[in-house]
């Protein structure tokens, strides 16, 4: 959930040690960002209150 990454689908996972990793990976699109993640609200209290 950060600006400049996407998801994507693998056409198969990766084998490592007899387990297959999902099939699913990310990329890097863009400059990367924080502007809708959404654990920035609770940063904020956090730092608010500490």
């Amino acid at each position: 959930m950060l600006d400049g990454m996407e998801r994507y689908q693998l056409d198969h996972g990766i084998q490592f040690h007899g387990v297959q990793s999902r099939m699913e990976n990310i990329r890097v699109t863009g400059k990367l960002g924080f502007s809708n993640h959404p654990m920035l609200e609770h940063f904020k209290f956090l730092k608010a209150h500490t």
